[in-house]
């Protein structure tokens, strides 16, 4: 439906801002909840315009030990605990620079840097081994 593309990029986009870890409370399948009105809830219908209404998932929570989407680096200003959703995805803790919250609890439920393997032959970048993302096909 034409009428939802923007809702879905911009849901997306969330996501690659640092929203929605298996920390969260009520995650499922990558999201905060099956149906809600919130913008990040699974079965979103292009409908759904608030994020995290309850403050209990991804948004200005009180979970010390989970990523607040509301401290992403990608947001200004940022917070005191910055984090950025790339290191805390792909990166294990050693490589952080950015991130200073341990985050105890979160981890990725495919492992850290599952989703952030690139796997193309023809592509090669002098941070490859620094950032140890990239896997042969």
């Amino acid at each position: 439906n034409k009428n939802e593309v923007g809702y879905f990029i911009l849901h997306e986009v969330l996501h690659a801002m640092g929203g929605i870890y298996t920390c969260s409370p009520n995650y499922i399948e990558g999201h905060n909840t099956k149906k809600t009105k919130d913008m990040m809830s699974r079965s979103g219908d292009g409908t759904n315009h608030t994020l995290d209404p309850k403050n209990d998932d991804y948004w200005g929570h009180d979970i010390e030990s989970c990523p607040d989407m509301q401290d992403s680096v990608y947001f200004t200003p940022t917070s005191d605990t910055p984090f950025d959703p790339f290191e805390v995805t792909c990166l294990s803790k050693d490589k952080w620079k950015v991130t200073k919250q341990d985050y105890k609890k979160f981890e990725p439920e495919e492992g850290i840097g599952y989703q952030c393997f690139y796997a193309r032959r023809d592509v090669t970048a002098s941070w490859e081994d620094e950032l140890d993302i990239y896997q042969e096909n």
